[in-house]
């Protein structure tokens, strides 16, 4: 079993197993990036153990990866992503409860389970909240839906001002709330809320040096830039 598990988790974070000849990464950024991988490739492997599906997102693609035993069930596109503060959240966190879901109205009389519900019922713009304590949001791009992607920009950017007043109030408490706005497809954001259910793993990351990572949240409106 932990040979298949093994084999079957070559993700994202394995890219920067490889070393230089030596055994010694030669630059910092480099030893950086070996360490982070491994240390998510520890915890992958840790999921990648059980039968249970989980997310990977790797915000130095950007993508998130929908996975079971290792292996990649679909890839989500990320169109642009941004945080509030900081500090880009990394690390293993599961969801407190999935996003709500506007069922369809069954008539008077009428067998409820003659509409089931289907993608199209699920949400495009909703915030998905986790422990240890992180928000993200999430949106279809203004060009998809205009009206969606400017209520979550508006929502984000009001959750920023609050927390840089309980940053000042509560420093230590605030410190600890990540926040953080993923722009995907409008058919992708129904398609992670149809698939995420409570106390479903998410394993956030990146692939690229740290750096790269923190230079991509200054280009644009959350979007990063790419290592190539």
């Amino acid at each position: 079993m932990i040979w298949a598990v093994l084999v079957a988790v070559p993700s994202l974070w394995g890219t920067a197993q490889a070393q230089p000849p030596g055994g010694r990464p030669d630059r910092p950024a480099e030893a950086a990036r070996f360490h982070e991988a491994n240390r998510l490739l520890e915890e992958e492997i840790k999921l990648a153990a059980h039968p249970r599906i989980y997310l990977l997102l790797d915000l130095s693609v950007p993508a998130l990866l929908v996975k079971g035993r290792g292996l990649v069930l679909y890839r989500i596109p990320v169109t642009a992503w941004s945080v509030a503060g900081k500090t880009v959240p990394r690390g293993l966190y599961r969801l407190r409860d999935r996003p709500p879901v506007d069922r369809p109205q069954a008539q008077p009389g009428t067998d409820p389970t003659a509409n089931p519900i289907d993608l199209s019922d699920m949400p495009g713009e909703y915030e998905l909240f986790w422990d240890p304590p992180l928000r993200i949001a999430v949106s279809p791009p203004a060009k998809e839906q205009p009206w969606l992607w400017t209520r979550s920009y508006i929502r984000h950017w009001w959750r920023r001002i609050i927390g840089l007043r309980g940053r000042a109030e509560e420093p230590a408490a605030a410190a600890g709330r990540a926040q953080l706005r993923l722009v995907l497809p409008l058919e992708a954001a129904r398609s992670l809320a149809w698939t995420v259910t409570e106390g479903i793993p998410l394993l956030v990351g990146w692939s690229a040096p740290a750096e790269v990572v923190q230079e991509g949240r200054a280009n644009g409106p959350g979007v990063p830039k790419h290592p190539h």
